[in-house]
């Protein structure tokens, strides 16, 4: 397994964003949104009744909103 630092990772972050023409809060947007869809079909396929999000600060403790959001959107209880 391979790890990144902070610095690391906000660059990657940043260049990723810069060649699909979209700032970091698009970036942050398309994660959230990528992960609500993969939670909600994960709870569903279980029985799930509600889901907890746990984050950190930074950026992904706003990819960790936009899906709490999204999740809770599509009817599903977040906590």
């Amino acid at each position: 397994m391979r790890f990144v630092t902070v610095s690391q990772m906000k660059a990657a972050d940043a260049a990723f964003a810069g060649r699909a023409g979209n700032g970091l809060p698009t970036l942050m947007a398309r994660a959230g949104a990528c992960v609500a869809r993969a939670v909600l079909w994960l709870a569903k396929s279980r029985d799930a009744r509600r889901v907890v999000c746990v984050a950190g600060p930074g950026n992904n403790g706003g990819d960790a909103f936009v899906a709490a959001r999204r999740l809770s959107e599509q009817g599903m209880p977040v906590g």
